[in-house]
């Protein structure tokens, strides 16, 4: 009887230590922090983080989702997909890539859509110009004997990207032609610039800041060096 009941005591001293440790470690984990990012402010959907606009902060390890983010600096540049409230959890399906067709959408407005413009070096300011440059669209109308005329096709197009002629993005270098410029345009102005595409060529102006809209006339070719 008395084996039985040290059994017994014995079963509940490890039971009990077992207990204590499962606690000890669960109180342990509670201590460990581990950082999170977060918004400091409210943020719209497909907005660019700036660092300003997000913090550090430490939580219990146990209440961290696997998939928040953790380092600001590889959040700095992508854009939300979703409200992004103060001091909640960033998760990564909550941003876009900082580069690739989800960052591309990303920075498109409600009624732009993205369209490529095919421009060969001497056409694209030989390569000198970037994402977020504003440009201007001039379409040269050819015919089986040549050029017939040219127009300002569009104006103040924002520039998406420059890529080269095997569709990454250029860096300047003259190892890698560049193709042309991916822009945003509205769909109307996408008809037209589609139809000047197959029918003769584009050049690409760039604008300057605080450069004002102009109205021109087509100019055709028996009217070139003339006032």
């Amino acid at each position: 009887m008395v084996r039985r009941w040290n059994r017994y005591l014995s079963a509940a001293v490890l039971l009990g230590g077992i207990t204590g440790l499962i606690s000890w470690m669960y109180l342990h984990q509670l201590d460990q922090r581990v950082p999170v990012v977060v918004p400091a402010v409210a943020v719209a959907p497909y907005t660019a983080l700036q660092r300003d606009m997000l913090r550090t902060v430490f939580l219990p390890a146990p209440g961290v989702h696997p998939e928040a983010l953790r380092d600001m600096d590889s959040i700095i540049g992508k854009f939300s997909l979703t409200p992004l409230w103060p001091g909640e959890q960033i998760l990564a399906g909550m941003v876009s890539e900082a580069s690739g067709p989800s960052a591309l959408r990303a920075q498109l407005p409600s009624k732009a859509r993205a369209m490529f413009l095919p421009a060969p070096v001497g056409h694209i300011l030989g390569g000198a110009i970037s994402a977020g440059d504003h440009v201007d669209v001039i379409f040269v109308r050819r015919s089986l004997d040549g050029p017939v005329s040219s127009q300002v096709l569009a104006q103040d197009l924002t520039v998406l990207d420059v890529r080269t002629e095997d569709g990454r993005g250029y860096g300047g270098s003259s190892d890698e032609p560049v193709a042309g410029a991916l822009v945003a345009v509205e769909p109307e102005q996408a008809e037209h610039l589609a139809l000047a595409i197959e029918a003769g060529s584009l050049y690409i102006l760039l604008r300057g800041y605080g450069a004002e809209t102009i109205t021109t006339s087509p100019v055709l070719v028996s009217s070139v060096g003339q006032k």
